[in-house]
């Protein structure tokens, strides 16, 4: 072999990155449709009722998926050992999402969502577990040996312990986006809306990332 083939052999760029990384909530969902929210003490009959898998990350993926994207998807995060997680899994896998990153969490149940909607009008009231997805911090990540090109987190205020206090970034969430984005990932998140006084402290601390 000459010089010249290994000078080109040690410079090798690294495989270019491609695909997307959704991390964060992964649940159970049941949507139970009402004529109209009912008045402390009083009783609304539910109209109809549906469950299926939810949460921002495995939402996100299974769209992309449906849509025939060209790119690799990959979910992150934390479901229960149990029926609601391995139905989580199994969506994954037919859709073929790498599931390589979401991992069955012994100690806690699948999260779960009652969403409450009103027929007439559509509002929705979601009531909410956060479960193994609200315990998970993404501390298995290591996007340096992950291939993907883009990481979206979702739901921030929905999930403790990705609004957990980290001393360095303000929160969890902050120190993830910022890890992803320190080894080349291009970064996004969703959240829910609050009205509280940490709302806006914890926006502002994960949009510097």
């Amino acid at each position: 072999m000459t010089d010249d083939a290994q000078d080109s052999m040690k410079t090798k760029p690294p495989t270019p990155r491609s695909g997307l990384l959704a991390g964060g909530s992964w649940s159970a969902d049941t949507i139970k449709q009402r004529a109209a929210f009912p008045h402390p003490g009083s009783v609304t009959p539910i109209r109809e009722q549906v469950s299926h898998p939810g949460g921002a990350a495995r939402n996100i993926l299974l769209s992309l998926s449906r849509l025939g994207v060209p790119f690799p998807l990959y979910g992150a995060g934390s479901v229960g050992k149990d029926p609601a997680g391995q139905a989580l899994l199994d969506e994954c896998r037919q859709a073929r999402i790498d599931t390589h990153f979401l991992r069955i969490d012994a100690a806690h149940a699948t999260a779960s969502r009652d969403l409450l909607v009103e027929q007439k009008s559509g509002r929705c009231l979601t009531l909410q577990h956060a479960g193994a997805a609200g315990a998970w911090q993404g501390e298995d990540l290591d996007f340096t040996r992950i291939k993907a090109r883009h990481f979206h987190l979702g739901s921030l205020l929905a999930l403790a312990g990705m609004d957990a206090e980290d001393k360095k970034f303000g929160t969890r969430a902050a120190a993830l986006l910022a890890k992803a984005q320190a080894a080349g990932l291009k970064t996004s998140f969703d959240l829910i809306f609050e009205d509280s006084e940490r709302f806006s402290r914890m926006v502002t601390t994960a949009l510097k990332y």
